[in-house]
């Protein structure tokens, strides 16, 4: 086991466990200046490869800020939680990163969590102090922190319990109607999209300091205030596009608000929403009737989403949701319960395979196109939606529209055109070897 502090190697030892505070284990601070640090211990194995860590951050001589230049945070692939300590008057803090202003918090808070950050990421962070004029009356930074890789399991699943969205397609059994439906996809596979920005679904991760609403009044009956106040960080807005969709999740919650056409007043609070649901993320990713949740299909909008991460490590872990010109009438197919049939031939809920023997990296696809389709052909996907073409239901995301203050599908690769509204599939890929699962009408 290895010791830093600030980085730096400080002892190695090998004959016992090491706890915090504990008899058998001291930390000396002579040399350090006051103000905040970083203990890291490594745990290697004999033959020196990193197995696990630890990070503990710590305050030499109970330092209150006077004199202290710098603040350390904790962090992993997505988030860094930065901690700043108070200052006699101040009574704001602004965080920014990378000279972008991401938050504000009460000077008192002296932690902020930033989230949705890109993996192995450096940001340089600066916190700003501000008295009750706005006037600056401390500064901490700029220092450089560095987001975790993703683990070897890819970017993880918004609903990883759910044996709906997360468990493999297996050998299910064919529909019956897999000819006629798999025609109708086919030839109504033209401009085929994946959304990026108008009609895909901007996402927000809620801090405990966020703001909180409701009751938020519903125009059709939906459990949107089914955890009590609804968690929406400042600037958070939805897609462009009529559904004008948007989701919030709140890790310390453990709960997902999302939105179909929600409605703030003059003042900028939200007050309402046309449908929606707050969804326990450690549930199945389905709206239970009677309730109307934020699409046609009452799935949640975070279940299938396709996020850059996932493109830029080639590796989809979930089952997508697909848009199509036309839903059938009657009732869903199940694990959807509710269906707004628009006088198509296949019915809300309809789940589909790509042929898993297909070797779709033999096709000419570029790379986020090959990502959908082994996507497809492991975990397949589900009839969300009517959409105008048909669609596969991506993040919204740009330097002004989402949570992250950056455009992640800039960063996605794989032939992403971040410049375009959404993404087209090529004219290769292969619709017409999806086959339909069997199903039961719910």
């Amino acid at each position: 086991m290895r010791f830093y502090i600030d980085g730096r190697h400080t002892w190695t030892d090998r004959r016992r466990p090491f706890g915090y505070g504990r008899h058998h284990g001291r930390l000396h601070t002579t040399g350090l200046r006051d103000g905040f640090h970083r203990l890291t211990a490594v745990v290697r194995s004999r033959r020196g490869a990193r197995d696990r860590s630890s990070v503990v951050v710590f305050v030499v001589n109970g330092a209150s800020g006077a004199g202290a230049e710098t603040f350390e945070p904790d962090y992993d692939s997505t988030h860094i939680a930065v901690e700043w300590p108070s200052k006699a008057g101040a009574e704001k803090a602004e965080i920014y990163r990378d000279s972008t202003l991401v938050a504000e918090r009460p000077a008192s808070a002296g932690r902020y969590v930033d989230s949705m950050l890109w993996f192995g990421t450096t940001y340089r962070y600066t916190i700003k102090l501000l008295d009750a004029s706005g006037r600056q009356v401390g500064a901490y930074g700029p220092v450089d922190h560095t987001t975790q890789s993703l683990p070897s399991t890819g970017f993880p699943p918004a609903f990883p319990n759910s044996a709906i969205w997360s468990a493999p397609v297996g050998p299910a059994a064919t529909s019956s109607l897999s000819g006629e439906f798999v025609n109708f996809i086919s030839s109504n596979s033209d401009n085929a999209n994946m959304t990026t920005r108008s009609y895909g679904v901007p996402v927000y991760e809620a801090e405990s300091g966020d703001p909180q609403y409701g009751p938020l009044s519903c125009d059709f009956s939906c459990n949107i205030n089914g955890v009590g106040k609804v968690f929406v960080p400042p600037g958070a807005a939805p897609a462009p596009g009529d559904d004008r969709h948007m989701a919030v999740i709140s890790p310390d919650q453990h709960t997902a608000w999302e939105f179909y056409q929600p409605r703030s007043n003059t003042s900028g609070a939200w007050v309402g929403t046309r449908s929606g649901a707050a969804m326990d993320l450690s549930g199945d990713g389905v709206v239970p009737r009677p309730y109307a949740g934020p699409d046609a299909a009452n799935f949640s909008l975070l279940a299938g989403l396709v996020r850059p991460e996932e493109i830029a490590t080639g590796r989809i872990n979930h089952a997508l949701e697909l848009g199509i010109p036309g839903i059938g009438d009657g009732k869903p197919a199940c694990p959807a319960t509710a269906s707004v049939s628009t006088g198509g031939v296949i019915p809300e809920g309809v789940r589909f395979q790509l042929d898993p023997s297909l070797d779709v990296g033999s096709l000419g696809l570029p790379g986020w196109q090959q990502t959908i389709a082994r996507a497809l052909q492991v975990y397949g996907g589900y009839v969300r939606d009517n959409a105008g073409v048909l669609t596969v239901y991506g993040e919204t995301s740009s330097a002004t529209l989402g949570g992250r203050h950056y455009d992640g599908w800039a960063l996605a690769g794989g032939g992403v055109d971040s410049s375009q509204d959404s993404q087209t599939f090529s004219s290769k890929f292969p619709w017409s070897s999806l086959r339909a699962i069997n199903f039961t009408y719910c």
